[in-house]
Formats: structure tokens, C-alpha cells, sequence
């Protein structure tokens, strides 16, 4: 069944958006009665003629980037990333969880690490590495390490190897940043200890990634809830 106009109750132009310096979606609060959206008063942004606008005033880029993380989906991923490049894509997040990656002690397999090295920048987009130990509610350790805490030190040697060997299969990729874990907030939950091993385990790690990804924004990622 088509949709009608009458169907839609919100139409977003990224493209548009992004060009005019404004976030593509309104900002959204927690409050006691769950999220609520903010009404941005004062700041009327006029879309037409936006190419000439930004032509005068460079400054409405600012240091906003426009990062999708594409999939499959039902059409294809080829389909699906000429969508986002439509969109006005910068910067696609690849999730790499490590126990993926390193499915022996020591003993690491390439996986998708050639074509991304290939095939983003042949077509100028960076990407953001997700390099996790955590994902969410799930620890990605290796799994003759499940049992050790995070700041162990053989899981802090461990992790800087696994960062090393991504970092030597894509010497072409451009990486815009690198997350240490993804919504790591969900595991740690509110845990002082967990969150000082993992604090440690950071903090061990860190430079090291800085040192193979040096263009790179290091950081870890968490759920709204806990920004």
C-alpha cells in the first residue's frame, strides 16, 4: 500500500539541514515524565537558497559532521550507502567487537578489515571505529579472558595488539574518531568498581590508540541516559 501525503506527520530534508548548519532532528530532554521535546525559540533558519548562504557565511558548517551507520537492510548495501551519499554521508561507523576479531589468544582474522581499507576511501568517506570491548550489555572480551577484570594488565596487552593489528589493515582508511566500547554505561551500570576497572582500562589504553590512529578523536561512547 502507497502512502499518502496525509500519512506523514514529520518530513526531515537531511541534505538541506545539514548545509544550513541546523540539527536535522529537535533536541530532546529526560525528564520525570519521559522525553520531551525542546522548543528551540529564536532561531528561525530560513532553507531557501542555502547554497549561496553557506558560499557567504562558512562558519554555519561550524565542526558538525554528518555520520549514518549503514546496513543491509531490505535493498542491499551498495543501495543502501548510495542513500546515504545522497544524504551528504562524512563519516560511517563500523562496529568492530573484539572477540570477533581476535577468536584465538594472540591469533587475530582479517574479517571485512581489507574491503573497508579498499572500498570507503575510494569514495572520500571516513569512517569511526567502534573498537569494543563492551557493546552495550555484552562483554566482547576474547574468550579465554571473560573471566579477567578490565584493567587487568594481560587484557590492557591484549586489547593494545587487537588495536594494532585493525590499525596496520587499514593504512588508507581516514578515521574521523574511535570509541573504546560502545554505550559502555549499560554494562558498568552502577558498579564503582566496574567503573574503575574500566576508568583504568582506558586510561591504559588511550594513548595507544591516540598513537595508531593519531588523526583520530579517542573517546568511548554512552546512552543518553548517562551523557
Amino acid at each position: 500500500k502507497l502512502l499518502k501525503e496525509d500519512d506523514f506527520i514529520l518530513f526531515i530534508d537531511v541534505r538541506r539541514a545539514r548545509f544550513s548548519g541546523i540539527r536535522p532532528l529537535p533536541l530532546r530532554i529526560q525528564t520525570i515524565n519521559g522525553i520531551e521535546i525542546v522548543e528551540q525559540k529564536n532561531k528561525t533558519v530560513v532553507l531557501e537558497n542555502t547554497s549561496e548562504r553557506i558560499k557567504g557565511n562558512p562558519a554555519l558548517h561550524r565542526d558538525r559532521v554528518l555520520g549514518i551507520n549503514v546496513s543491509e537492510g531490505a535493498i542491499g548495501f551498495e543501495k543502501a550507502f548510495a542513500l546515504a551519499q545522497d544524504a551528504g554521508i562524512e563519516v560511517l561507523e563500523i562496529a568492530l567487537p573484539w572477540d570477533e576479531y581476535e577468536t584465538k589468544p594472540w591469533k587475530y582474522t582479517e574479517n571485512w578489515l581489507p574491503q573497508i581499507n579498499y572500498f570507503y576511501p575510494r569514495y572520500g568517506t571516513r569512517i569511526a571505529l567502534s573498537l569494543n570491548p563492551i557493546d552495550t550489555n555484552n562483554l566482547r572480551l576474547p574468550k579465554d579472558l571473560k573471566e579477567k577484570a578490565l584493567n587487568d594488565p594481560l587484557v590492557i596487552e591484549r586489547y593494545r595488539s587487537f588495536v594494532g593489528f585493525v590499525a596496520s589493515k587499514l593504512p588508507d582508511a581516514k578515521v574521523f574518531y574511535v570509541a573504546i566500547g560502545n554505550e559502555v554505561d549499560v554494562t558498568l551500570g552502577t558498579s564503582e568498581q566496574r567503573w574503575r576497572e574500566y576508568t583504568e582500562f582506558y586510561r591504559a589504553v588511550a594513548p595507544f590508540v591516540e598513537e595508531k590512529f593519531p588523526q583520530a578523536v579517542i573517546g568511548s561512547k554512552v546512552t543518553f541516559e548517562s551523557a
